[in-house]
C-alpha cells in the first residue's frame, strides 16, 4: 500500500523522486538513508500491535 500511495502521489505532483532522497511538497526532504530506519520501525511496530493486541482481543472474544 505504500508503494501505491507513493506512485499516487507522484503521479499528483505531492512527491517528488530525486537521487538524494525524496521531496513532498516541493518542501520537506528526506535522504533515502533516513527512510529505511523509519520504514523497519514502522513493520516492526505494525507486528508487534497485531500479535499482542490483536492476539489479546481475539481471546477476549474467544477466537483464537
Amino acid at each position: 500500500m505504500v508503494a501505491m500511495g507513493a506512485v499516487f502521489a507522484a503521479w499528483g505532483g505531492f512527491l517528488t523522486v530525486s537521487t538524494y532522497g525524496i521531496t513532498w511538497f516541493q518542501a520537506i526532504g528526506v535522504p533515502y538513508w533516513l527512510i529505511l530506519p523509519w520504514f523497519v520501525a514502522a513493520v516492526v511496530v505494525y507486528y508487534l500491535v497485531w500479535k499482542y493486541v490483536v492476539g489479546f482481543l481475539n481471546q477476549v472474544l474467544g477466537i483464537a
